[in-house]
């Protein structure tokens, strides 16, 4: 996953091969997807969450079996990159067609909610790799022809957006592609992604989604046995935001309960009566300044009982992103929370994640 840090971040899906696999980089983050990232956070205002699903020579009738194991509902955004090596491997255009109408078919029934799948260009092949004169020619030729099938097909799909791909510079071998090469290619697809991605809402979380969070956090396995890690994680954000407690909530079934707290204990609560059960129902967090002046928090549990004032919680994933729980801090005194302090409290959730990665 690549991320590029923002309020309400939304989750887009890089899937295919060509400029997507990342040749020449050492991590996703310098290639396309996080151009990408960073390019839609700057035009859009908001963080923008990228899952990386490549494959090096991946051709176009192998990736239904790819994208089977992948969770579209989650996503905002599809980009979609397909035809390099088909091109490589001159394909016939009847055949290639067949195949891509199949996979747009796909993305268009699997997705029960309306989002743009944005279907990367094929690259023509002598603008960005080095090649014979002659084979050159005809894959140019045949990237043409892929290229106006590829128009016609998104025009006649609603939520289908045709991506052109520029490429200014030298055309290299794939293996050597340069960082530079990523980054200009990012900028204008950023112009034609960004107006879409805007008109996207925050997605409800269908009863499906639930069954799917559960089951993801079941197979976690956390238990209730201390972790070091992510002891020292709450502590710093005690420290660093001089609260009360702080704590890594799991929400579970019908309970919330803390992997970690530090500060003021914090028993089992019922799920409705956790707060970071709000905040596993947003993307971006769930914050309360004044519990007494808050009319979400009427008559709660956190305001009447705990009498705790300020709550900030962010969602944490598991590593197939699913919702599981919240990095939260809490106080008995009233709080306002500035864009910066956001910030460092997503960061410190961010490295609960990269916890949860290593112990998968």
């Amino acid at each position: 996953m690549v991320r590029s840090s923002g309020p309400s971040p939304f989750r887009v899906l890089l899937f295919g091969g060509g400029p997507a696999v990342g040749y020449g980089v050492l991590s996703h983050d310098l290639a396309l997807a996080g151009h990408l990232a960073r390019g839609l956070q700057r035009a859009t205002g908001f963080g923008i969450d990228v899952d990386v699903v490549t494959q090096v020579d991946l051709r176009c009738r192998e990736m239904p079996a790819l994208l089977a194991d992948v969770d579209l509902e989650r996503y905002d955004m599809v980009v979609l990159s397909v035809g390099v090596q088909d091109v490589l491997d001159v394909a016939p255009l009847a055949e290639w067609s067949a195949a891509v109408e199949r996979l747009l078919d796909l993305l268009c029934v699997e997705t029960q909610r309306p989002r743009p799948v944005c279907v990367i260009a094929v690259p023509e092949t002598s603008s960005v790799l080095r090649m014979e004169p002659l084979l050159a020619k005809l894959a140019d030729q045949r990237c043409a022809d892929f290229n106006t099938r590829l128009t016609e097909l998104c025009a006649t799909r609603p939520g289908m957006i045709y991506v052109p791909f520029t490429h200014v510079g030298e055309a290299v071998p794939c293996r050597e592609r340069a960082l530079a090469s990523y980054r200009q290619w990012a900028e204008p697809m950023v112009e034609i992604m960004a107006p879409s991605l805007e008109l996207v809402r925050d997605r409800a979380v269908p009863h499906r989604e639930e069954l799917a969070r559960q089951a993801a956090l079941d197979k976690l396995d956390l238990g209730t046995d201390p972790d070091e890690v992510f002891d020292s994680i709450t502590r710093s954000a005690r420290r660093i935001f001089k609260t009360l407690g702080a704590g890594i909530s799991l929400v579970d079934n019908d309970r919330q309960w803390f992997k970690s707290i530090s500060g003021a204990p914090v028993p089992v609560l019922p799920r409705g009566d956790g707060l970071c059960n709000l905040a596993i129902q947003t993307n971006h967090g769930f914050f309360v300044e004044d519990a007494l002046h808050d009319q979400r928090l009427a008559g709660s549990f956190f305001a009447t009982v705990a009498k705790l004032r300020s709550y900030a919680g962010i969602p944490i994933r598991d590593p197939s992103g699913h919702m599981i729980g919240a990095l939260c801090i809490f106080d008995d005194k009233p709080r306002q929370f500035s864009s910066e302090e956001i910030a460092l409290l997503r960061s410190l959730a961010h490295l609960v994640e990269q916890r949860l990665l290593v112990a998968a």
